[in-house]
């Protein structure tokens, strides 16, 4: 519906049933991966679990408590997060207005986001290192972008 896209989208429009682009199994990543940003809202806490979980496990299931686990995160307070249904709503209507706002211009995946500008992936490790840079000592992965 036209009146969804975009930054002022009404909340209604994200209401119902969440659809995912590569059906269930995706959707419950999805919902752990928005739990565990909820319950740990800070990147450098969140971002090892995420790595691990889609990255190095392709966002099986099994493999959540083990990459929570690694990253030091609690996978009890994610998955409580999960299962309450209220909850995950609220956080796939957050995510799903956010996604809306980027309206029309945001074509296929990936789609990266750096200091809230989209950015392609050719380079991206150079373009978060000078991001980085600007505000605090780059890390030392850095040192080879």
């Amino acid at each position: 519906v036209k009146e969804c896209g975009g930054a002022s989208a009404p909340s209604g429009c994200f209401e119902g049933v969440k659809l995912c682009q590569h059906g269930e199994p995706e959707c419950a990543a999805d919902t752990l991966e928005a739990c565990a940003m909820a319950v740990y809202p800070k990147p450098e806490a969140y971002t090892p679990f995420v790595t691990c979980f889609e990255g190095a496990h392709e966002s099986k299931l099994s493999a959540a408590p083990a990459c929570a686990k690694a990253a030091g995160l609690n996978y009890t307070l994610i998955s409580a997060c999960a299962a309450d249904e209220n909850r995950t709503k609220a956080l796939d209507a957050a995510n799903a207005k956010a996604t809306a706002a980027l309206g029309a211009s945001k074509i296929g995946t990936p789609w990266v986001l750096l200091q809230g500008k989209h950015v392609e992936t050719d380079g991206l490790l150079k373009q978060v290192c000078d991001a980085i840079g600007s505000v605090s000592s780059p890390p030392a992965g850095c040192a080879t972008a």
